[in-house]
């Protein structure tokens, strides 16, 4: 994946957002610690959770789906910088803002002590340099088991990353550890959105010797320096995460313990709710209309504004039937978005790829718009005689099985067959799913930001590197054009010159009807008046469970 960034003349403004954050501790919780009391954060307790969906994996290399990447990125491990609710970058495992060199390529970062791995059956021991370089690496490296991980191609900046990643050298050339707390990265050219990159998940330090000795079944064990560790695992039934009484930052997290049960449907979630048997729902936004609905007006539950919309659009094949573009565009004429009607104020018709907090959300956007008797006549510039349209989706996501539904019927007012099948999240999410471009010609996807920005849209969802599988270009859409103007934005500073190239980007993609905007999410928080808060972040994964609070009985 391609992700050259901006010039060090962005690095002064993004090092003084990151000291800025800084200063508020290295745990990154942007909310002041309070004692415990009625007017601010409790500590102990206990916070119920429920899941529609079942826990694939716990490792934080491969966790892919929403329930996995919440729990790694947001409970079990931490990384030397990730984003607080504001979207800003603060330290966690770092002891504070990286030393750049004078030529801007030579990153050193100190790691903070106190830091304590913790896991099943795991003795407790410190995070080092080497934990933060071994994680690195490890989502670089090819032969990662059970598959490479999806995230590698955030540290591609790093010199020598690439190389590693595609198996022509056996380390990472910019990676060193000079002692035992300091690490230092090199890239290949000033990047100032590179400490960005290193708020991914599927990087942060893990320690090698509980990944060797568990090899492909680090997911079912995983040790971490998050705020919590897995104490109990009952596979498909209910997970049981306890406090890391090591984590970096003592001061947190709130809770002693989170519950999850697992494989939850949503109306006995809507009852566990309402009767007090949970707390709140783990993936709210997977919850159907009719069950926010109902909940809403119940007046022992409460619900919440949160950060991060989610953005859904199809993404369309370029490796199969899709391929020809006129057919792509015929598609995308008859795609109707008076699908969200469904979902009341909770989604909104969305004609973009980038969300609306972005700085490219653009308003002027020439998208294809809902042209059944155009898409007509497309199909037959396009020669299409009849050839089913394959469609696989997320079974357990109310609005993809929405846009799933719905397409079926607009394609078939114009002619077209649809084959549609729904799958379990777990199956989705895997190689008889999304990951093989052979099983389907189109399917609805989604975006929540891992940074509010054009570029986190595009790097990993239509550049040219994430097309083979596992990519997570899952149009296998591939366009030098792209890729080009996507390497030139990441030279300039932020502002309307770049943010124009961004959306020439956007606007290029739209009009090939590789991705095809449809309906943005903005979700609410759903929990009972037990609950304190909780804390969500615009990134993929939404909550930041160590900040969150239950109120004493």
């Amino acid at each position: 994946m391609t992700r050259w960034n901006r010039p060090f003349a962005l690095v002064v403004a993004v090092a003084a957002l990151v000291l800025a954050a800084c200063t508020s501790g290295g745990g990154g919780n942007t909310q002041t610690p309070a004692a415990t009391g009625s007017t601010g954060p409790q500590r102990g307790g206990v916070l119920k959770l429920a899941d529609g969906n079942d826990v694939v994996t716990l490792d934080n290399s491969q966790a892919v789906s929403t329930i996995d990447y919440s729990l790694t990125a947001g409970a079990l491990y931490e990384g030397l910088y990730h984003v607080d609710t504001s979207g800003n970058i603060v330290a966690a495992l770092a002891d504070g803002l990286p030393t750049i060199s004078a030529d801007n390529l030579t990153y050193t970062i100190k790691i903070r002590p106190g830091a304590m791995f913790a896991g099943p059956n795991f003795t407790p021991r410190a995070v080092t340099a080497q934990d933060a370089a071994y994680g690195m690496e490890r989502a670089l490296d090819p032969n990662t088991k059970p598959a490479p991980s999806w995230g590698g191609g955030y540290l591609y900046p790093i010199q020598g990353a690439s190389a590693f990643a595609s198996g022509k050298a056996t380390s990472v050339s910019g990676i060193k550890v000079l002692d035992p707390s300091t690490l230092q990265i090199t890239l290949t050219q000033p990047t100032s959105t590179f400490i960005y990159d290193l708020t991914i998940a599927t990087s942060w330090p893990a320690p090698e010797e509980a990944v060797k000795a568990a090899g492909d079944k680090f997911g079912d064990s995983p040790v971490g320096a998050g705020p919590f560790y897995v104490a109990e695992w009952n596979k498909g039934q209910s997970l049981v995460l306890k406090k890391n009484p090591g984590y970096v930052d003592p001061q947190f997290p709130y809770l002693d313990e989170i519950d999850v049960a697992l494989n939850v449907d949503s109306n006995t979630q809507v009852l566990q709710l309402q009767n007090g048997t949970i707390d709140a729902p783990a993936e709210p936004f997977f919850l159907p209309e009719a069950a926010i609905q109902q909940l809403s007006q119940d007046p022992s539950i409460t619900m919440a504004p949160t950060t991060g919309p989610t953005v859904y659009y199809w993404a369309l094949n370029n490796e199969g039937i899709l391929k020809n573009a006129t057919l792509r565009k015929a598609i995308a004429m008859a795609i109707n978005r008076d699908v969200t009607k469904q979902f009341g104020t909770e989604a909104r018709p969305w004609n973009q790829i980038y969300a609306s907090v972005t700085h490219q959300s653009d308003a002027n956007i020439q998208a294809i718009a809902y042209d059944p008797t155009q898409a007509k006549a497309l199909l037959q510039q396009a020669g299409y005689n009849g050839q089913p349209i394959r469609v696989i989706y997320d079974a357990t996501d109310p609005f993809a099985s929405a846009m799933s539904t719905s397409l079926q019927q607009d394609l078939k007012a114009i002619g077209v067959k649809v084959e549609i099948k729904g799958l379990q999240q777990a199956a989705y999410f895997g190689d008889n799913g999304y990951n093989n471009p052979k099983n389907y010609d189109m399917l609805p996807t989604y975006w929540r930001e891992d940074y509010p920005d054009g570029q986190d849209f595009i790097s990993t969802n239509f550049v040219c590197a994430q097309v083979p599988a596992p990519g997570l270009n899952v149009a296998r859409y591939c366009n030098k054009q792209v890729d080009s103007l996507l390497s030139k934005s990441d030279l300039l500073p932020f502002g309307p010159q770049r943010d124009q190239i961004l959306q020439k980007i956007q606007q290029i993609i739209v009009s090939d009807a590789a991705g095809v905007g449809t309906m943005q999410v903005d979700w609410p928080a759903i929990s009972t008046q037990r609950v304190g808060a909780l804390v969500t972040i615009p990134t993929y994964a939404p909550f930041d469970w160590k900040s969150c609070w239950v109120k004493s009985s």
